[in-house]
């Protein structure tokens, strides 16, 4: 049995090697957010609300308006929600939660 507790550092050599993996990782993934925000700028994407606007205001209309003008705009409340769902749709979870707990409970029994 031992009785010292030894610890090996690395070579020179073998410290030499880790820092240039490190290095090339985070260029690596600085290279990959680099073509993430590449891609999700270079996207073409056109929202169509099919939402009519609210047939006339509660409130009376001044003379000055125009007769075909009785008709109000989509609240921006629709905009925000319409960019939440949005916002919804591209986040994608890539594990599922449910199995990484069953997995997790197998492996801590």
């Amino acid at each position: 049995m031992q009785d010292v507790v030894h610890l090996l550092l690395p070579s020179p050599h073998q410290e030499q090697e880790i820092k240039t993996f490190i290095i090339f990782a985070f260029f690596m993934k600085a290279l990959y957010l680099l073509h993430i925000v590449f891609v999700q700028s270079s996207v073409d994407v056109f929202f169509l609300d099919w939402e009519r606007p609210h047939a006339t205001p509660s409130w009376p209309r001044d003379a000055g308006s125009a007769a075909g003008e009785s008709t109000t705009a989509v609240s921006i409340w629709r905009s925000y929600f319409v960019a939440n769902e949005w916002s919804e749709l591209q986040c994608h979870r890539r594990v599922s939660l449910p199995m990484q707990l069953l997995a997790l409970l197998l492996l801590l029994k």
